[in-house]
């Protein structure tokens, strides 16, 4: 009898030791309704995780409150442990404070903590500090697969920010491009970095990055056609016209996502093969751009009957070139 009153606490520790969490649930809470308030913390601690290992994140929320409640002070593991079970039950407010006091060392925990964090800011619309976030658990490389995502994550975030300079959302994803080249979304990163690229109007970058992407969805097959053919018009600018009007071809082959893109591509490579001396190939493309759909609102369609004219004449061909001139 002189002990009767203690028994049952070390009943529960032995439970818990041997992870028996079903027992716990059925043997602890009455324990609890005649704790002193001494053991009421220990009680809680037990159930609510015993409720926790079983994934019961909503029985456990009541325990582990009181728990928290109850105790003078709580271990960082127990910090985390709070943080993902609201995590998990959407409270991302209240798991906010527990992962932010997680965070701050280099080890696993901290790691976890910054990602489920990032993910929570996420959840409450703030962009800005996810990215730190997710910065900070991409710096660490205790688990691999969560330092990949994170820093997937980051350089995306950073690319929405509107406010975030163009040049480190590019670094971010050629970081991530060089540390995870065979990562199942290395054609999602190439693809922002070629948004990345566009914005910068980097079209050579743009270029060589979509050239890398293994498949090409409709929405990157769109890009290739802008960006290869305002590549296209830089070369032509260089006077490099063999390799201007590959880049011009790149850009039709791609499909006519733009009908405007598709006619000029058209009319510039007829324009490279002009300054070739092709004056056959030329008056041909000249003559497809002008009945090419978009043409017509092109600043280049004015030019085009004038062009075909000197081709013929270079062609010595004066009857079609005097036609085209009167054009």
């Amino acid at each position: 009898e002189n002990f009767a009153s203690i028994v049952p606490y070390y009943i529960l520790q032995i439970l818990y030791k041997q992870e028996k969490y079903d027992e716990i649930i059925q043997y602890g809470p009455a324990l609890l309704e005649d704790a002193i308030p001494g053991r009421a913390a220990e009680i809680a601690k037990f159930v609510g995780d015993a409720y926790y290992q079983q994934k019961k994140y909503e029985e456990a929320r009541f325990y582990l409150d009181l728990y928290v409640d109850e105790s003078p002070s709580i271990s960082r593991e127990d910090r985390y442990q709070m943080g993902f079970m609201y995590h998990q039950l959407e409270a991302y407010e209240q798991a906010v404070p527990y992962f932010e006091r997680v965070g701050g060392r280099q080890d696993l925990l901290g790691q976890n903590a910054h990602y489920l964090l990032a993910d929570c800011y996420l959840k409450l619309d703030d962009k800005e500090k996810a990215g730190i976030a997710f910065f900070t658990a991409a710096s660490m490389n205790f688990d691999e697969e969560i330092q990949e995502d994170a820093l997937f994550n980051y350089a995306k975030i950073t690319y929405e920010l509107d406010f975030s300079p163009f040049n480190e959302v590019i670094r971010a994803f050629q970081q991530f491009i060089e540390s995870y080249p065979h990562s199942e979304r290395i054609d999602e990163a190439y693809q922002f970095l070629v948004m990345a690229y566009l914005n910068t109007r980097n079209y050579k970058m743009a270029y060589e990055s979509l050239r890398k992407v293994q498949n090409k969805s409709p929405r990157i097959r769109e890009a290739y056609q802008r960006v290869a053919f305002f590549r296209g018009l830089e070369l032509y600018s260089n006077l490099s016209f063999d390799e201007a009007i590959d880049l011009f071809q790149t850009s039709l082959d791609q499909g006519n996502f733009d009908p405007v893109i598709t006619a000029r591509a058209t009319y510039w490579m007829a324009e490279s093969y002009y300054r070739l001396n092709q004056f056959g190939e030329a008056v041909d493309l000249y003559r497809e751009f002008l009945v090419t759909p978009g043409a017509y609102s092109t600043g280049e369609f004015v030019v085009a009957h004038y062009n075909t004219g000197y081709c013929y004449f270079n062609l010595e061909e004066y009857q079609e070139a005097a036609r085209w001139f009167r054009k």
